[in-house]
């Protein structure tokens, strides 16, 4: 019964955490939670770690090495755990997206072809990026 409590505290005090400081609704911090639930449980283990102490794995997690993912994808440290999960779970679906150059990611369902996003690029003067030269060191 306790245990249950203080995961129920954990839970809540990542629900503000994802509200007040990462700006999501209330809607979106109760959908992130559910996947945080739903985690292998090495990478929630790493994920709470994180969320209570601040340290970072330092060694890759399901293959996926957390700070280069950090830093080559300009991830905010929630979208960092979830996307490693998502490696996890389906790696050629997470890695194709992860591999993306970052503007070239396009969120929703009118990116279906190359010639949409290519208009979308040009009507918000986004300018594709060529991918960091060598990424295959993110997944060992």
């Amino acid at each position: 019964m306790i245990e249950n409590i203080k995961i129920a505290v954990k839970y809540f005090r990542i629900k503000n955490y994802l509200m007040k400081e990462l700006k999501y609704s209330n809607r979106g911090a109760i959908r992130v939670i559910n996947k945080i639930r739903k985690m292998k449980p090495e990478i929630k283990r790493a994920f709470l770690v994180w969320f209570t102490t601040g340290q970072t794995p330092k060694e890759p997690l399901c293959g996926v090495d957390y700070r280069k993912l950090l830093k080559y994808r300009d991830l905010n440290h929630v979208s960092a755990f979830l996307a490693i999960d998502w490696y996890a779970r389906n790696p050629e679906e997470a890695f194709n997206a992860l591999s993306m150059p970052q503007k070239d990611i396009c969120a929703g369902p009118a990116c279906t072809s190359e010639e949409e996003i290519n208009r979308l690029l040009d009507k918000y003067s986004i300018k594709r990026e060529a991918p960091p030269e060598n990424t295959d060191d993110i997944v060992s």
